[in-house]
């Protein structure tokens, strides 16, 4: 099985492309989406409910600086991503992963859990190193921020 990378329409500065979305070639459905993998560095896998990860996918493809977002994120639908697709498909692609994220598996994708899940994200891709983090508090009040392992 491989995987295809097909190009939205999100894009950043110089016309570059924000995000790709991930399609299984079996079934042509949208199981994921990946940011980055234009600059070295690392992996960050986030996985979530089909409605959160769309959510925050296209709220994360607003930011205008992602394009030079240090390594590959991948939002996964877990849903409808199978572990044979993902063992198979995005561990040819990405290489050794170093950290995954879980989304909380809301009942709905409202304002708040789209919110939650971004700032998570976030959070985890600034202490990778992945982007400068500017403006992103690593930790939520009273709880200890990420170790960087």
């Amino acid at each position: 099985m491989t995987m295809s990378h097909q190009p939205d329409q999100t894009r950043g500065h110089a016309g570059r492309s924000a995000q790709a979305r991930l399609i299984d070639p079996v079934t042509g459905k949208t199981f994921g989406y990946r940011f980055g993998g234009v600059r070295p560095g690392p992996v960050l896998v986030a996985m979530g409910s089909d409605d959160l990860v769309a959510h925050v996918a296209a709220r994360l493809g607003r930011i205008p600086s992602l394009p030079w977002l240090r390594g590959t994120l991948c939002l996964l639908r877990a849903d409808r991503a199978n572990a044979r697709a993902i063992e198979s498909t995005l561990a040819d692609s990405l290489g050794t992963v170093d950290r995954v994220v879980h989304l909380p598996f809301a009942d709905d994708a409202g304002p708040r859990a789209v919110r939650e899940a971004t700032w998570k994200i976030l959070r985890e891709a600034a202490v990778l190193g992945m982007i400068q983090g500017r403006g992103v508090r690593l930790c939520r009040h009273g709880q200890q921020p990420p170790s960087r392992s």
